[in-house]
């Protein structure tokens, strides 16, 4: 599953607590699901090494979840890990091809690519991969990540944003 849909299901679960009675039709979460949330959740709270442990838990129960590969490669790299990130990014886009050699009209699948080679450095592919995931149909949100791989590689030359 997308990192967006734990976002999403994130915000679902906080209005819970707002609305009780909402909370006969929340999905129910596995433990990898659980450890993904939280892993996003001490992410945005800044606890780094935290949710790249959670990260790291969710890949031994599931080897193939391509969204925790990258959210790990993105924390790797905010903890100054760059050659974690690289092999995360990696591990992500090896997983994605496979679920292209099955479906080869995948969007999701095309945007893990892309945000693995993003990670890995390769922006000509990140946005030939991104491009392809929205030609594709895939979530008009990800539209910026599109933009955000555009500005990190002007960022890796040294181009300031205008």
């Amino acid at each position: 599953m997308s990192i967006s849909f734990y976002i999403r299901l994130l915000l679902a679960a906080s209005l819970l607590f707002t609305f009780p009675a909402r909370a006969q039709t929340a999905p129910a979460l596995d433990e990898e699901g659980m450890l993904m949330i939280s892993a996003i959740q001490k992410t945005m709270q800044q606890d780094y090494r935290g949710a790249e442990n959670d990260c790291t838990r969710v890949i031994s129960i599931n080897p193939y979840n391509t969204d925790a590969y990258l959210q790990r490669g993105v924390i790797r790299r905010l903890l100054g890990n760059e050659q974690g990130a690289y092999a995360d990014g990696q591990s992500a886009y090896t997983i994605a091809s496979g679920q292209l050699s099955k479906n080869p009209r995948n969007p999701e699948a095309y945007h893990q690519r892309g945000m693995a080679a993003r990670l890995m450095g390769n922006y000509a592919l990140a946005k030939q991969e991104l491009r392809t995931s929205l030609e594709l149909g895939g979530d008009p949100d990800w539209k910026n990540d599109l933009r955000d791989t555009d500005l990190e590689e002007k960022a890796s030359r040294g181009v300031r944003p205008q």
